[in-house]
């Protein structure tokens, strides 16, 4: 999750889903909406844009064969608390915790 620092109570500035390919790339997204807002897992680790840290090499290349079967979308945070007001204004303790820091 893109954030500007990684200690608590830092603010969160973005956050990124993850969705399995078999169901981005069979209709459930356009390619138009694909190629304008998605990326590809695969790619970004092939290329060493992002890597698996914090886990033995044996557990990280797990980690990265199975993120790279999906793709990301990342929603800036003032989009996702928005839209998470707007579908229910009330939230977990964690969710507020996730959503405003």
């Amino acid at each position: 999750m893109p954030q500007r620092g990684v200690r608590l109570g830092e603010q969160l500035i973005a956050a990124e889903y993850i969705i399995a390919k078999s169901i981005t790339r069979t209709g459930a997204v356009s390619l138009e909406e694909w190629n304008k807002n998605w990326h590809d897992h695969k790619q970004e680790i092939a290329t060493g844009r992002v890597q698996v840290h914090d886990l033995p090499p044996d557990k990280a290349k797990e980690v990265a064969d199975l993120v790279s079967t999906t793709d990301g979308i990342i929603f800036p945070a003032s989009a996702i608390s928005t839209a998470r007001s707007r579908i229910c204004p009330y939230t977990t303790f964690a969710e507020r915790l996730f959503l405003l820091r």
